[in-house]
């Protein structure tokens, strides 16, 4: 290995560190709701190590009670945690422990309440559809708050233009009315 390698090897590893969220994610995490549950849905690769890191973050700082949520990542990249479900699923061919996740985030989104705050934190190449919401939760366009969450992280899509210019990179946050 020439000293070239080794010293971009080095650069290498010292950013995947620097970028892991037990180094950087709890400053970027918004306030909790004053009343209600904080509902995290998260899924990727990243969700796993994501989620860790917010459920700590939270539960320092509300009761376990008010935070719900569930993970779905890539079979192998769970993380252990207290309160938020772990599912680890099949990626990139979705099983039916991935579908039995994304249903309950489904059903979690759909249960918030105006006192709620659902964090949806956009993990590598996920798309957020904004448009698969349920039709009676608020939609970006109209009654919910985007704001970035992770500098530089990928676009959130949407199929309605008007829910696309409406959600900003990094995160969704939604409050339900």
């Amino acid at each position: 290995m020439t000293q070239s390698h080794e010293l971009l090897e080095s650069l290498f590893w010292t950013a995947v560190a620097a970028a892991h969220p037990a180094h950087c994610l709890a400053p970027a995490l918004p306030e909790p709701p004053p009343r209600g549950r904080l509902i995290l849905l998260a899924a990727g690769k990243g969700a796993g190590s994501l989620t860790e890191v917010a459920e700590r973050h939270y539960l320092a700082r509300i009761s376990e009670t008010r935070l719900e949520g569930v993970a779905v990542a890539r079979h192998g990249y769970g993380r252990p945690t207290r309160r938020i479900a772990m599912v680890e699923a099949g990626h990139p061919i979705p099983d039916e422990a991935g579908l039995a996740g994304a249903e309950r985030a489904l059903a979690l989104a759909d249960g918030a309440g105006t006192d709620d705050l659902v964090l949806v934190p956009p993990i590598g190449s996920l798309r957020l559809r904004v448009s698969r919401l349920p039709k009676n939760k608020p939609r970006p366009a109209h009654s919910c708050a985007a704001a970035p969450i992770l500098a530089k992280s990928t676009a959130c899509e949407s199929t309605s233009p008007a829910s696309r210019a409406a959600v900003s990179p990094g995160a969704l946050f939604l409050h339900a009315s």
